[in-house]
């Protein structure tokens, strides 16, 4: 509370500031008066500060300034870096924004410059000095006749849904991960499964082949943890999707998911396989407006006619891929960057990944993969890291300058040893995670 005394202070500060000479600076004296300001907000009347505040009070003078903005808050999570608070020893480490729970959670998107950890919608990081987010109390208890497609989803949850469509019954899993909010919009991932691949095979619960180990499956979950999001892994008929009738059946598979889960309109995404490449572009395609980015992988060939809205797509493919073509989906590619407009591209090696000009983004497994992906204890929590010059390379062609701000990139990605006739899989011989790269791709361009 501000005293009496506190005026006085306040006021003698002034006053030497008034009197000052040509060795003190504005600058000195203002960051003066904010740490006198800043320690007399440690009344014992007063509640103790989220912000770190105290921290300042023991600064050094030529540090005062920079300790005042960092007991402050820093700049953006929390408390700020110690060692750029001047008198910061009181100040809690970087990002803990003064409580346990403050500035933590969000996605492996790490650090916030002097302040706390960044993230997806799930973290509670930002403005500084914010007091810590307020637990969710959402009851997502199950009522009387539910089932795992009707009950509430909870974070953890790994579900099993199975439902009558168009005379057959059809399944999905929904998997959330721990860091999933449900009094919070999430995103939805909807990840399409490739010709006669199981959805227990595209989540990593079993091998691809009798002989081939398990591993982390398309990586996608993998890819939302500490995230806001939810995955779905919905399957065809007789493990094949059908151009003409599963288009209405992942959004079907979208409809029964918002149900049970807030999902945010802004952030529905499709992703998918070969086969499951095909029908992401086509359910995509013909509603740009409900689906806001597409990751199609070595994809079956498909076209794309026309765009409700401008639609942000990353591509992946591999040269050597003698199963589905590569020049088909590098056409696709560019006849979306014309759909949604692109003034500039494409331009070459925009991203490369592996190779002696490697880029330092965390996108490649830090453990060597096999054919298949490397079996795991938990594959949920494998670290990622920079791709390693010995990796073989990656380049990302770019277009940009597009409506709506949005991006094409199509990566061209080295699989000549893979063991299905050069056809691209999730976990390839480059160690390049590819959900890893898509995802902050597409997260780039939520509302």
């Amino acid at each position: 509370m501000w005293a009496l005394e506190d005026e006085v202070r306040f006021m003698q500060l002034y006053e030497m500031r008034r009197q000052s000479r040509d060795g003190w600076s504005i600058g000195f004296a203002v960051a003066l008066v904010v740490a006198c300001l800043a320690a007399c907000s440690d009344s014992p009347d007063e509640k103790p500060s989220n912000n770190g505040g105290s921290g300042v009070t023991q600064g050094i003078a030529a540090n005062a300034a920079i300790g005042a903005q960092a007991g402050a808050g820093g700049q953006i999570g929390g408390a700020g870096v110690p060692s750029q608070a001047g008198a910061g020893a009181n100040a809690p480490p970087a990002g803990a924004g003064g409580t346990p729970a403050a500035g933590a959670g969000g996605s492996s998107a790490g650090s916030g410059g002097s302040g706390g950890a960044g993230g997806d919608s799930a973290g509670t990081g930002g403005t500084a000095g914010e007091p810590a987010e307020e637990p969710c109390t959402k009851d997502v208890e199950p009522m009387p006749g539910d089932n795992a497609c009707t009950s509430p989803l909870k974070p953890g949850d790994d579900r099993l849904c199975e439902f009558s469509f168009s005379g057959g019954m059809r399944r999905y899993f929904i998997y959330a991960p721990p860091s999933y909010n449900p009094c919070k919009p999430a995103s939805l991932v909807l990840d399409c499964h490739g010709a006669s691949e199981s959805i227990e095979v595209h989540t990593g619960k079993e091998g691809f082949r009798a002989d081939s180990p398990l591993g982390y499956g398309s990586s996608w979950r993998r890819a939302v943890q500490g995230d806001n999001a939810v995955v779905i892994t919905p399957e065809g008929v007789g493990l094949f999707w059908s151009e003409s009738s599963d288009a209405a059946f992942l959004n079907e598979v979208a409809t029964q998911v918002e149900k049970i889960a807030d999902i945010d309109p802004e952030r529905r995404y499709l992703t998918g396989i070969s086969m499951g490449g095909m029908i992401t572009v086509e359910t995509a395609c013909a509603d740009a407006t409900r689906w806001r980015g597409i990751s199609p992988v070595a994809m079956l060939t498909n076209t794309c006619a026309s765009l409700s809205r401008p639609l942000p797509a990353i591509f992946f493919h591999a040269m050597s891929d003698s199963i589905t073509s590569y020049p088909d989906s590098r056409e696709l590619a560019a006849d979306m960057a014309a759909l949604n407009k692109c003034k500039n591209g494409p331009v070459a090696d925009a991203m490369v990944f592996g190779g002696a000009n490697s880029s330092k983004d965390q996108v490649c497994f830090a453990m060597p993969p096999m054919p298949g992906g490397p079996d795991a204890a938990d594959p949920y929590a494998v670290p990622y890291a920079a791709c390693p010059a010995s990796a073989p390379v990656t380049t990302c062609e770019l277009w940009d300058q597009c409506d709506e701000g949005v991006e094409v990139v199509y990566c061209t990605v080295d699989a000549d040893s893979q063991i299905y006739g050069g056809h691209l899989l999730y976990n390839n011989d480059t160690g390049l995670s590819l959900p890893a790269l898509a995802w902050p791709f597409l997260k780039k361009f939520q509302k």
